[in-house]
């Protein structure tokens, strides 16, 4: 009781060793990717393809759509493989529907 209250969060065994990993695991492939594309075509390689991905991601449609960056997936190779995140919780099998224009009078404050 010297130090206050004891706290079960840190007497709980620590995560899997591989579960940081995972977390990790794009970012450690786009590093990896980038060292290869410098090593074989030299330094602007790496610059080209951040810019495009600054590009991809600073696109973006209306809110209230549902979002796909469609040009992301591609230039980080996902185009070419199924994960759980393609066919779960996508959002046209969402049953919270939203009215467009309820939304972009919202967005414009034009609420009367």
């Amino acid at each position: 009781m010297r130090f206050g209250m004891r706290q079960i969060a840190s007497e709980v065994s620590a995560k899997h060793p591989l579960e940081n990993r995972l977390a990790e695991w794009d970012d450690t492939q786009l590093e990896l990717k980038m060292n290869l594309a410098r090593n074989m075509y030299g330094m602007h390689a790496p610059i080209k393809f951040a810019m495009e991905r600054k590009l991809v991601t600073q696109a973006r449609g209306l809110s209230m759509l549902p979002q796909s960056n469609v040009g992301l997936d591609i230039l980080d190779g996902k185009d070419e493989t199924i994960d759980f995140e393609d066919f779960l919780n996508v959002p046209s099998m969402s049953t919270d529907m939203v009215d467009v224009h309820t939304v972009m009078e919202h967005k414009l404050k034009l609420n009367v």
